[in-house]
């Protein structure tokens, strides 16, 4: 059963994630997502692969890919920004890692996009668990950040080390 801490972290999480995931998908954002798409046609013309730029969307020889909202390297960040903001955590503290691993987070997604891309490109057979696997990474990445701003170590959750002390019987 679920302790009354937890049901309140649970509803502000839902309640943050899905408002923030609202405005991820209907603020116009076209200029962003073009950007994004012509860094990444930009890398793979620079690795002679063929690619064709119209907007938002690549296109290979074999399929389009049209970079999305979602694709844009904002969702981490919200999802970070949930997290954070339905923890107990100091409000500059949430701010200074909001500051400083957003850029970051939006580097990482360019880089992540174009795995996946160039993926799609050379091995299309490949594509789906290049894209589930970077997803998981990128998700990974935010959990350990916010462990971290809340002064989580990932060595007290591992029992096999000796130091599991949150999960101790």
């Amino acid at each position: 059963m679920l302790k009354k801490g937890e049901i309140g972290f649970l509803a502000k999480f839902l309640a943050l994630i899905s408002i923030l995931f609202l405005l991820l998908k209907t603020v116009q954002m076209g200029f962003l997502l073009e950007w994004i798409a012509s860094w990444e046609y930009g890398a793979l013309r620079f690795l002679n692969l063929p690619a064709i730029l119209d907007g938002a969307t690549i296109a290979l020889p074999s399929v389009k890919i049209r970079i999305v909202p979602e694709c844009s390297g904002l969702f981490m960040p919200i999802l970070l920004a949930a997290l954070l903001w339905s923890t107990k955590i100091e409000a500059g503290k949430r701010i200074r890692y909001m500051l400083i691993f957003t850029p970051l987070l939006f580097l990482f997604n360019l880089i992540r996009l174009f795995a996946t891309i160039f993926t799609l490109a050379v091995a299309p057979g490949l594509f789906d668990l290049m894209h589930i696997t970077l997803w998981f990474v990128d998700s990974a990445i935010v959990l350990l950040i916010w462990m971290d701003a809340q002064g989580i170590k990932i060595t007290e959750l591992l029992p096999a080390s000796g130091k599991g002390k949150r999960y101790a019987k």
